[in-house]
């Protein structure tokens, strides 16, 4: 890994010759929009393997990070920002703090875009499952789905045992008693056979 320490910025002198002006408008070039891609770090790459008879530091540090970035045969984001602080490092400060400023609003307005991306999906996903459900629901002619518990279910053993007997998927039948004198809107619920198993709650 290429020394944290060691100093490979361009120096005035580098600049001012042909090689160094060559390189810093091609960094300049490459980090424009904020970002270093993939391509933009192999045509770094294609120009730092050309012999241009100069022994700036910068060109062997730069060289190196790509590297170590590509040994595995896969570049990553990080790896990508990486090699950007890198380019940051070898520009010269005047340079570097603009470059630096662009790359900052670059990655925040990339994280906003993955949040809402993952946002995006999460509501898809959501609505693909209410849609599974209400199809299934169709499919089964169901019109209204709830749970609730039964109401009176204990109030006898006969309706104790038929309850303690029902199982998911079983049919009740639910019946209306406008003759309830507690409750003309009561609703009765039935189990095979007809067995009272309690009530709709109120």
């Amino acid at each position: 890994m290429p020394d944290a320490r060691r100093h490979v910025t361009l120096s005035k002198s580098h600049v001012e010759t042909a090689v160094g002006r060559e390189l810093v408008n091609l960094l300049k070039e490459l980090s424009a929009d904020g970002n270093v891609s993939r391509e933009e770090m192999e045509r770094l790459r294609t120009w730092l393997e050309i012999d241009h008879g100069v022994d700036f530091p910068a060109l062997p540090f730069l060289y190196e990070t790509i590297d170590q970035i590509s040994s595995d045969g896969e570049v990553t984001e990080d790896e990508l920002d990486r090699l950007a602080l890198a380019i940051e490092r070898v520009l010269p400060k005047d340079i570097r703090l603009a470059v630096a400023a662009q790359r900052t609003q670059a990655r925040t307005v990339r994280r906003l875009a993955q949040r809402e991306a993952q946002r995006q999906l999460l509501i898809a996903g959501r609505a693909a499952r209410k849609a599974a459900r209400d199809a299934a629901l169709a499919r089964a002619r169901v019109l209204y789905q709830d749970t609730f518990p039964i109401r009176g279910a204990f109030r006898s053993e006969e309706r104790r045992h038929a309850c303690n007997r029902l199982m998911v998927g079983d049919v009740v039948t639910l019946q209306r008693e406008p003759g309830n004198t507690h409750d003309s809107n009561a609703i009765l619920i039935l189990g095979d056979g007809d067995v009272e198993l309690g009530y709709v709650p109120r």
